[in-house]
């Protein structure tokens, strides 16, 4: 899910890849 982007979750996979992929799937 790359449109949801969650504050609580947004954080980690934003900040080590730049791109919201692994969202809810780690």
């Amino acid at each position: 899910m790359e449109v949801a982007r969650t504050p609580e979750l947004c954080v980690i996979p934003a900040n080590s890849h730049g791109h919201v992929t692994s969202l809810f799937v780690p």
